[in-house]
């Protein structure tokens, strides 16, 4: 049985599929690549690799194109559809505690903005581990608090929306997802090895519309009344005004490998 983060989870993907890769695919980290080229970059071709929360198959697709053969799991109908216009064909419905795959079946895994937002998060990691081949690899980019600049706007963003009432929040994830040293005991407790999480900003910088729309797009809109929405976004507009906006979210970017 889903829970009720997991419900909400698919009605919002539902409803708007691909919301991840135009969130975020255009940011780009202290190196010049964007988290999907991050990524793609752990595989090398002829690897199968699976893919966790697949979306919409934006990045599964930027692995087709490296020669790897990725399969994608999602939790979202709607998502797995706009994945198959892509035309990706391994693709499964389902929770990522219960992988509809074989013991040992992937060489690598990778997971996109998605491992902080699961519920047991032990779960999946054993579930992972189960899946991965001897000698396998898993790379997830996960969230984090933003830098701490002055000119990061993106704090704008993140104060309105503690202003504004969110009725149908739901808790997600597991805490320790978003702590370096918690996520690095789970997977070391969990047959993981040579475990490495790096937090770095991510460059988001762009118009008011755009800064605008990365917040809209967050799930905490989605709790709260159409009312409310459409003020924030009027708030936002006003508070940043003209020209272009420094923005920086932050990103833990973690990679290991299985013992």
């Amino acid at each position: 049985m889903i829970s009720a983060g997991e419900s909400f989870l698919r009605r919002f993907h539902d409803s708007a599929p691909g919301g991840s890769p135009r969130a975020f695919a255009g940011g780009r980290l202290p190196d010049g690549r964007d988290t999907y080229d991050w990524l793609a970059d752990h595989a090398s071709p002829g690897e199968r690799v699976l893919d966790l929360c697949c979306g919409d198959g934006f990045l599964l697709a930027k692995l087709a194109e490296r020669g790897v053969h990725g399969v994608g799991v999602d939790l979202s109908q709607g998502e797995l559809e706009a994945a198959r216009a892509r035309g990706l064909s391994e693709l499964h419905l389902a929770r990522a505690q219960e992988l509809p795959l074989a013991d040992a079946s992937v060489d690598g895994v990778v997971c996109s903005w998605a491992l902080m937002l699961l519920d047991d998060l032990p779960g999946v990691l054993d579930e992972l581990r189960r899946v991965l081949r001897p000698d396998g690899w898993l790379a997830a980019v996960i969230g984090a608090p933003p830098p701490d600049r002055p000119d990061n706007r993106y704090r704008v963003v993140l104060d309105a929306l503690r202003r504004h009432p969110q009725p149908d929040a739901v808790s997600l994830g597991d805490a320790r997802s978003r702590d370096p040293d918690a996520l690095t005991t789970l997977l070391e407790e969990r047959g993981y090895d040579r475990v490495s999480t790096e937090v770095a900003p991510y460059d988001l910088t762009g118009p008011a519309e755009a800064v605008t729309e990365l917040g809209l797009g967050m799930y905490n809109p989605a709790w709260m009344r159409p009312e409310d929405r459409e003020a924030l976004r009027e708030e936002l507009m006003v508070a940043l005004g003209p020209g272009v906006h420094p923005c920086w979210l932050g990103v833990m970017l973690v990679s290991c490998q299985v013992r």
